[in-house]
């Protein structure tokens, strides 16, 4: 399925920006298709999102949707199965060569959001863990071209990363509940700020059986009787971790509507 747009130009990449194309050598965020600790323990906190984007999203009955800052197409890849129309747009070249080899069959854009044009506006957006990657003089410029883009009433939900944990050299900010919901309501009306990924009393017991399932690991087929300490960490991350209060989450999502 291919959607008509005229392409968007290229931007130029900062500094900060640069830092990201970098990691652009390796489709990174498609690691757990082939290895068993990424599938079972390290995404576990990427799925939330994927899954969190996807469940707010749904149901899927042929609409539009737009994947804004689209990398290399995770979150396309997870929909490419439901009843949906897709497309997707990033600044870099190197991932969307990557997304466009995992889910052929969707319209990849390289360009900048402000500058796409559709001849059919979509019915809903996500922008998983985008924001953070764009300078703060530009977000509303690039919020009001996001606007243009999504039909009266299209749903947006935006995954970002939270002040509770430091901002890493590809990130120009994190965001609070507060600084995220000043952020988009001047262009979207926010319905709620979800938390992801909690930082509480069950993190130390999470870390704990993440690490003996680390060293245990290579033993596990050989050992019958270890204790599965993978499935442990699963089952306390599920429960405990995966979502809760935004103040405590190190991951937030804000769920949107566009005014028209």
């Amino acid at each position: 399925m291919v959607i008509d747009a005229t392409m968007a130009q290229t931007p130029s990449l900062d500094q900060i920006q640069q830092v990201q194309e970098d990691e652009y050598v390796f489709p990174y965020h498609y690691m757990d298709l082939a290895d068993e600790w990424h599938r079972k323990i390290a995404f576990l906190h990427y799925y939330a999102r994927l899954n969190c984007a996807k469940e707010l999203l749904a149901p899927y009955n042929g609409q539009r949707i737009l994947d804004a800052g689209c990398g290399d197409g995770r979150f396309c890849f997870e929909l490419r199965k439901e009843n949906v129309r897709l497309m997707g747009i990033d600044y870099s070249e190197r991932a969307l060569a990557f997304a466009r080899a995992f889910v052929p069959g969707v319209e990849f854009v390289c360009g900048d959001l402000r500058e796409l044009q559709v001849e059919e506006r979509f019915d809903g957006c996500a922008m998983i863990e985008t924001l953070e990657h764009i300078p703060p003089p530009e977000i509303e410029s690039v919020l009001l071209g996001l606007r243009r883009l999504l039909k009266p009433g299209a749903r947006l939900v935006i995954t970002v990363p939270s002040v509770t944990i430091p901002i890493i050299d590809k990130h120009y900010q994190h965001f609070s509940e507060e600084s995220l919901r000043k952020t988009l309501d001047g262009v979207f009306d926010v319905e709620q700020v979800l938390g992801l990924d909690q930082d509480n009393s069950w993190r130390v017991k999470y870390d704990k059986c993440v690490r003996m399932a680390g060293r245990l690991g290579p033993f596990r087929r050989k050992i019958k009787s270890l204790p599965d300490y993978i499935e442990r960490a699963r089952a306390i991350y599920k429960e405990h971790l995966e979502r809760g209060p935004a103040v405590t989450a190190r991951n937030l999502v804000a769920v949107c509507r566009n005014r028209g």
